[in-house]
């Protein structure tokens, strides 16, 4: 059984989903929050491409899977299956560069002068010590400071604006 649910955020989708062992599940990868710019896979994986390319997609990796934007492609999951969300940017022409916070991990973000998000993935994270449970997101807005602290088994990811 394939299983998804679409969360609308500001600038982007979060498309959370999850297949049983070697499912298909078949996307137009465009238009509407429907184009998958990366995967983080929570558990299991799969493998992702356009019928002539492919991605692995493993668990616990953040995978962009950008260069198949703007055509239809296709998901097929391990033998274990898989459970994932999308970052999916609205509008589709957006691009970000993504990078994994895997706890125990601080960092401190700006912004210069290009859109930044962190999402929180797995667990609990903070943003100047206020709670961000998973699928909730922390914008970091011109002229702005963000203390982020992923404590250990935890996981968010940060996307920064490509311009």
């Amino acid at each position: 059984m394939i299983y998804q649910k679409d969360v609308i955020c500001r600038g982007f989708t979060l498309c959370c989903g999850s297949a049983t062992a070697n499912e298909t599940l078949n996307a137009p990868n465009i238009g509407g929050g429907k184009f998958n710019h990366y995967v983080y896979v929570y558990l299991g994986g799969g493998v992702v491409g356009n019928g002539v390319d492919y991605i692995t997609m493993n668990e616990g990796a953040l995978t962009d899977i950008s260069k198949f934007a703007g055509a239809p492609i296709q998901y097929k999951s391990f033998s274990s299956g898989g459970i994932w969300v999308a970052i999916n940017p609205v509008p589709d022409s957006k691009r970000y560069d993504g990078k994994l916070l895997k706890g125990p991990h601080t960092e401190q973000f700006t912004n210069e002068g290009k859109e930044k998000f962190i999402i929180c993935f797995e667990n609990i994270i903070q943003c100047n010590g206020v709670n961000i449970n998973p699928h909730e997101y922390v914008r970091v807005l011109k002229d702005s400071v963000k203390n982020i602290f992923v404590p250990e088994g935890a996981v968010a990811a940060v996307f920064t604006e490509r311009k």
